[in-house]
């Protein structure tokens, strides 16, 4: 495999020239395999889950996202978050007929919106940054679970913030690897994103552990599994960003009718890895 190299010719893509639907750039797979190699990179932020948190701080949250999807997030506390053995598990399950599941980040309510900043000692966002998270998903047809380890910018006031979807694993489409970049203006009209997908059938479906990551550098978004490239594609300079990452298990809604109690997605680390030599810049340093 070729090693990754990030002396990468910026392609030039105008700010925010998108009016809602679909993003006018393209994922390229002419590199997929290509391996990431991490040797001059400096570990910025892990999370192995070798003790409890509890969710408030200071480095993890829940579920501090809106809920989506066809169920409601738990609190701290609840049966969607549970630690044992070394991992997170994150659970969806019904509870008195509705869905519950849960969603963990790296940011708290206020550091999401824009109205308080990143510290050392609190939370974690980095710009530039390479953020991986090591998963085992159910493999298997799982109809309604819609798992993801993704990617948030704070929010702005004037602009609003941008995504980044390392992977959206449906499993109603075991096989599939989804990732995505969106634009979330103030105006939820003029959304943009630009979806890919690209099918895996004996790697995300073999049940077993994985690591996903994705990094947003020079001006491209790199999508990768198992420190192998997926795909990349060129965004505008929205994306130069400070991005936050999260792990969340929901509920598809076009299969819910469909799903069966409990579904789990297991997380055994989230970790974000800073180039040496500049390129990134960690929030709050």
């Amino acid at each position: 495999m070729r090693a990754r190299t990030f002396a990468i010719s910026l392609i030039a893509v105008p700010t925010t020239a998108f009016a809602g639907g679909s993003m006018s750039v393209t994922w390229i797979e002419d590199s997929t395999g290509t391996e990431l190699v991490l040797d001059n990179y400096d570990l910025a932020f892990t999370e192995d889950f070798n003790r409890q948190w509890s969710f408030r701080g200071p480095k993890l949250f829940a579920p501090v996202h809106t809920p989506y999807g066809a169920g409601i997030f738990d609190a701290p506390g609840e049966q969607a978050y549970k630690i044992q053995n070394g991992y997170l598990t994150l659970t969806a399950y019904q509870l008195d007929g509705k869905w519950r599941s849960g969603s963990v980040q790296t940011a708290d309510a206020a550091q999401s919106a824009g109205t308080a900043s990143f510290s050392p000692d609190w939370g974690f966002a980095c710009n530039g940054c390479y953020f991986e998270s090591r998963i085992k998903f159910r493999g298997v047809t799982t109809y309604g679970y819609w798992g993801a380890f993704w990617l948030l910018s704070p929010d702005k006031p004037d602009t609003g913030h941008v995504e980044v979807d390392a992977i959206e694993w449906y499993g109603g489409d075991p096989k599939g690897h989804h990732h995505s970049v969106h634009i979330w203006p103030k105006a939820p009209a003029s959304h943009t994103f630009k979806s890919n997908y690209v099918g895996m059938d004996g790697v995300i479906t073999d049940g077993n552990w994985h690591s996903y990551g994705a990094q947003v550098i020079s001006g491209f978004a790199y999508i990768y599994v198992d420190r192998k490239e997926v795909a990349r594609i060129a965004l505008p300079e929205d994306f130069n960003v400070p991005l936050y990452p999260l792990v969340t298990l929901a509920i598809l809604p076009s299969e819910v009718a469909q799903a069966v109690s409990p579904m789990r997605m297991y997380v055994d680390y989230i970790r974000a890895y800073k180039p040496r030599g500049g390129g990134a810049i960690i929030a709050g340093d």
